[in-house]
């Protein structure tokens, strides 16, 4: 995925006109490190539970929702408005990874 948006970042400010915004530059990255953090957690803490189908997939979704407001947010600087119609994706994005973690932290209080 942060290949895939990579490249869609990389091919669109080549077709901007000179004009470079750091939600472009940052998209893959963004990704990348939202992505690969937690599952480093994860893997280097012994003592932390695996997530879960339903906390990986919110967390997916989170990254995703982020990833298309930040595309988003590129493409109206890139298109020179002042419109900021992007808030609602970055408020979904917190929302499902505080889903994801919530659904987390309430698994491993769970009794088994």
């Amino acid at each position: 995925m942060a290949a895939g948006l990579g490249a869609f970042s990389a091919v669109y400010e080549h077709f901007s006109h000179g004009v470079y915004t750091h939600w472009m530059t940052g998209l893959a990255a963004g990704w990348l490190v939202g992505a690969v953090l937690p599952y480093l957690v994860w893997c280097l803490v012994p003592r932390l539970r695996w997530p879960g189908p339903t906390v990986r997939l919110l967390h997916v979704l989170g990254l995703a929702t982020f990833a298309v407001g930040a595309a988003l947010k590129g493409v109206m600087v890139i298109y020179g408005t002042t419109a900021d119609l992007v808030w609602p994706y970055f408020a979904a994005g917190a929302a499902l990874l505080l889903a994801a973690l919530v659904t987390h932290l309430a698994g491993a209080r769970a009794p088994q």
